[in-house]
């Protein structure tokens, strides 16, 4: 990646430009080659690893609190079940025009709309610095293997446990849902060994 080829393909300066480059470079997403550029780096299983743990770590346990305090009685969940309804049926038509980055999008509103009903704001950030490794993974999975129909599914299974109050069976269907990550990992990696470090 070059900063002047890129800036001036978005028309943009170079200045926040280099911002978002300092951001990717602390996540682990890009490397600075000295006198040569910035290079994407390559997918790392143990990073993704690593990243899913976390993630389904604090994502489960902050479900299953939810799960045990919602209340659709009150107004203001009965906001975010509107917006969380639009987010399933735009996860659905994403699944059935078989475009995954439009799925990702609203897979990612998903689960913020979630995360942000659960109200710890330390939570958010630490959750959206681990989605970088394995958002790239995702895409190629998403792509590659088709089962987009199975996470919505999964989607909605979760959003009726919480409504229920059901805190297991939110942490049975948010277990298997993470879980798909190490599952496919070998299929994906065997499609694109050229994208792997490890």
């Amino acid at each position: 990646i070059y900063e002047n080829e890129v800036s001036q393909s978005l028309g943009m300066s170079r200045t926040p430009l280099r911002e978002a480059i300092k951001a990717l470079i602390l996540e682990g997403l890009v490397e600075v080659l000295p006198q040569r550029g910035i290079r994407i780096c390559l997918i790392s299983e143990k990073e993704v690893e690593h990243a899913r743990f976390v993630r389904a770590s604090l994502e489960i346990s902050a479900c299953m609190q939810l799960a045990r305090v919602w209340d659709s009685k009150l107004e203001s969940y009965r906001a975010l079940e509107r917006e969380i309804e639009e987010a399933l049926r735009k996860q659905v038509e994403a699944e059935q025009e078989d475009n995954a980055i439009e799925f990702l999008a609203y897979d990612e509103r998903f689960h913020a709309l979630l995360l942000n009903a659960f109200g710890n704001e330390k939570l958010i950030p630490v959750v959206y610095q681990m989605r970088g490794h394995i958002n790239r993974l995702r895409y190629l999975m998403l792509k590659e293997l088709k089962h987009i129909d199975v996470l919505v599914k999964e989607h909605r299974e979760i959003y009726e446990a919480i409504r229920s109050n059901d805190a297991q069976r939110c942490e049975k269907v948010m277990e298997r849902h993470l879980a798909k990550l190490n599952v496919e990992f070998p299929a994906v990696k065997k499609l694109f060994p050229n994208y792997f470090a490890d």
